[in-house]
């Protein structure tokens, strides 16, 4: 057997036994089984469905609000991030599906939510939000207006070396023959 007839056979233990189906991973016009990470799941030895089934172990999905995913919730099928084959592609192992959680979508505030602490934000973080706004303005006026010195100083330095050139050339004058 060769190397590479070697290394594809360990890569197709990765995840052998797994049969899964991915639900809004990929954009609705294309062909999943053209998608990288249809291909890579399949390269590591997983069996790939569009379809469910009772045969089906995994649900690869990045929304829990999807029929698939709900089905795999109800029917006890591990509910995986595609980031789960992704894992086990570069570390060469099955990695604990636990590790990769589909997380449920945030929901979306009336008011805007300070990133930090998850909490309202106040005018007080807008007013400080304004303030650094403010202060980039600022700090990129002064940028452009000290690349702007710098770029006369090279050009003047350019247009020195130029001058000294031919004076050089000029008083040296053309060789006798």
């Amino acid at each position: 057997m060769s190397p590479i007839q070697v290394i594809k056979a360990v890569r197709k233990e990765i995840l052998q036994g797994c049969k899964i189906v991915f639900s809004r991973v990929f954009p609705n016009n294309t062909r999943p089984q053209k998608q990288m990470v249809w291909k890579m799941a399949e390269y590591l030895g997983a069996v790939c469905s569009t379809d469910v089934d009772s045969s089906v172990t995994h649900v690869v999905t990045v929304d829990l609000g999807t029929e698939k995913a709900r089905w795999g919730v109800a029917n006890k099928k591990f509910l995986v991030h595609p980031r789960w084959i992704e894992a086990a592609n570069f570390r060469w192992h099955r990695q604990p599906e636990e590790d990769f959680p589909v997380t449920a979508p945030k929901e979306k505030s009336r008011g805007k939510n300070n990133a930090v602490a998850g909490k309202k934000e106040t005018s007080k973080d807008k007013e400080n939000a304004a303030a650094g706004q403010k202060e980039t303005r600022k700090d990129k006026e002064e940028n452009d207006v000290s690349s702007q010195k710098e770029t006369r100083n090279v050009e003047t330095k350019v247009a020195g070396h130029a001058n000294e050139n031919v004076v050089a050339t000029s008083t040296t004058g053309p060789a006798d023959s």
